[in-house]
């Protein structure tokens, strides 16, 4: 019985700690804008869109990656990117902590894209695939 008392202890805890945006049903209508507006972006190729959307200090890659210019200039070389931002950003999106709000919510090390606010407007600040 104490290992139950606690495990209850431990998820109430973690329930008031929990803050309410991280909530589904809590989605910021700016925030569903963003990801509506790369998705978009990434189907139809408008890459100054894309541009405006994504945060100055953007990561593509893990090692090697400048920021969302050099991002943008591989994606013009490659379509398979745009292709599979499309994917992630029309896929099952969800908070997973520190106001990060990711596409697939549970990508485990595939493809996703992370939002997150920048100084006021919702921002794409990643778009990475692996650990």
């Amino acid at each position: 019985m104490p290992t139950l008392t606690l495990m209850r202890l431990a998820a109430a805890v973690l329930t008031a700690l929990a803050p309410a945006a991280w909530a589904a049903e809590s989605v910021p209508g700016e925030l569903v804008h963003a990801v509506s507006q790369i998705h978009s972006a990434a189907v139809h190729r408008k890459y100054e869109t894309l541009r405006e959307a994504m945060d100055t200090a953007f990561v593509w890659s893990f090692g090697g990656d400048a920021d969302r210019e050099q991002a943008l200039s591989e994606w013009r070389k490659e379509a398979r990117y745009l292709r599979s931002l499309a994917r992630v950003t029309r896929s099952a999106c969800g908070w997973v902590g520190g106001g990060v709000y990711q596409c697939p919510a549970k990508a485990g090390v595939g493809s996703r894209a992370c939002f997150r606010q920048v100084n006021g407007p919702w921002k794409m600040v990643y778009f990475v695939a692996g650990d």
